[in-house]
């Protein structure tokens, strides 16, 4: 669960980023992974605690940037909120079950379990680390690159 901590960590540390003329900016990248850990993991992770055989929806991480234009929106609040709620996902997932984790329901047209669940958080997030790596230099892209690839 620690990798799961390593994302807002290392989003936080950056202090500058370049602006991407495709693909998500800084603070786009940090809205959506505020959002998508709330309204996507975490209700996730409840649906498949609380429900039988649930059928989860995909989140439309494009769609949702647009229409809540994240490009014009603060960095700091989305850095907090992303932190917090991660904080909170790993709470959850840390304190399940061998049975809660076995808790399965259908996703975009697969079984998912909660206890794969933790994966593929984890492999959005080393997809995020290599897009905001492109964004900056020095240390911070580092770090970012080995968290990627699975080094950190």
């Amino acid at each position: 669960m620690t990798d799961l901590a390593t994302l807002p960590q290392l989003l936080a540390s950056i202090v500058t980023a370049r602006v991407p003329e495709n693909g998500f900016s800084l603070v786009e990248h940090a809205w959506h992974l505020a959002d998508i850990e709330l309204e996507a993991y975490m209700l996730r992770i409840r649906r498949l605690l609380d429900e039988d055989d649930p059928r989860l929806v995909e989140l439309d991480g494009d769609r949702v940037a647009r229409e809540r234009a994240y490009r014009s929106r603060p960095l700091a609040p989305a850095l907090v909120r992303f932190r917090v709620v991660r904080a909170a996902t790993i709470e959850r997932l840390v304190a399940l079950s061998s049975a809660d984790r076995a808790r399965a329901g259908t996703f975009a047209g697969a079984r998912i379990t909660l206890g794969d669940l933790a994966a593929q958080i984890l492999a959005h997030d080393r997809c995020h680390a290599r897009e905001l790596a492109a964004l900056v230099d020095g240390d911070v892209r580092i770090a970012l690159e080995r968290f990627a690839d699975g080094m950190a």
